[in-house]
């Protein structure tokens, strides 16, 4: 497979992140980076070894040797930044939260259809391999019959991410954190979110800093806590019939703890590589494949988070994200 070019739009600390994911996959490479303006994402590229910066990110995306386009965290550009990229042949690979609406996603995932190319969001937590085998753990009944799925998330940010507060620039908790609870518990009970609830805590005139969700896979509980304002560790639970699974710091998840009636036993990556990193490997798979969409990341199930998340945040705020 010939080297897939990869470029970042936005000069912040998920760039970072990005350029070293990528380098633990093979045939991949990150040639620029833009920035909202070229001396930001100059300092960037001359910082991460880059190749070549741009003080826009329309420019990145006509650049014509460029593959694949990554849109970090930021939420209020992600769909005009998508949708423009996409119209210039760009597949894309998009940070979460996705967009501020479900129809907006939607709309992505068509372009991307019609014009063969991939558009995927990033949960890095599903393509860990520790999380592939307590998936493997809970389906052959390990801990006994499934029922219950507790999912706290500390989200660690920057301090100068204001647009965290502002709901009209995609943040609050809810936003920016919750659709990896969602989609960790459907991709590892191979269900989907049926019924949903929750509570959120903000201060007057501000988004959410932490939200409490409570919803069903299938006939499975699950309640997930996540907080963009306080310091803990993150942590998942599966609750079975004869058993439990323990995960601290599940999003990167290299180690678990399996208590059951016959004894308590680990489970460890002993290879450990980012979640990113086996993300991206499989992203160029699908590539390689011709996939306009990931089988493990579905279309359906990124929009489905966004129902939920969005559905929630009108029943909280009285429709804000119109």
């Amino acid at each position: 497979m010939a080297q897939i070019s990869y470029g970042i739009l936005g000069a912040s600390q998920p760039a970072t992140e990005f350029v070293k994911a990528i380098e633990q996959v093979e045939e991949a490479k990150v040639v620029a980076i833009a920035g909202r303006s070229l001396a930001d994402a100059q300092k960037q590229a001359e910082r991460l070894g880059l190749e070549r910066a741009y003080g826009s990110y329309e420019e990145l995306c006509e650049v014509s040797d460029v593959d694949v386009i990554y849109i970090p965290k930021y939420n209020r550009a992600h769909y005009a930044c998508a949708k423009y990229a996409l119209e210039h042949g760009k597949h894309i690979l998009m940070a979460q939260p996705f967009t501020r609406h479900k129809v907006g996603a939607g709309e992505l995932f068509q372009l991307a259809a019609n014009k063969n190319l991939l558009l995927m969001e990033e949960q890095s937590v599903l393509f860990l391999p520790l999380m592939q085998r307590i998936k493997a753990e809970v389906a052959k009944g390990t801990i006994g019959k499934l029922r219950f799925i507790e999912i706290k998330r500390y989200l660690k940010l920057a301090n100068n991410n204001d647009w965290l507060q502002d709901l009209a620039a995609g943040g609050g908790a809810l936003n920016v954190g919750g659709s990896n609870p969602l989609e960790l518990a459907a991709y590892l009970t191979d269900g989907e979110v049926s019924e949903w609830a929750g509570f959120a805590e903000n201060n007057i005139g501000e988004a959410d800093r932490s939200a409490s969700l409570t919803f069903k896979v299938a006939d499975l509980l699950v309640n997930a806590f996540v907080t963009t304002e306080l310091t803990g560790e993150d942590k998942l639970t599966l609750v079975g019939t004869d058993g439990k699974i323990t995960v601290p710091n599940y999003t990167e998840a290299k180690v678990a703890t399996v208590e059951t009636t016959s004894g308590t036993n680990q489970l460890v990556d002993q290879n450990y590589q980012s979640g990113l990193a086996y993300l991206l490997a499989h992203f160029n798979e699908c590539l390689a494949k011709g996939l306009v969409a990931s089988p493990l990341v579905t279309p359906a199930q990124t929009i489905k988070a966004l129902t939920v998340i969005e559905d929630l945040y009108q029943r909280w705020y009285g429709d804000p994200l119109n």
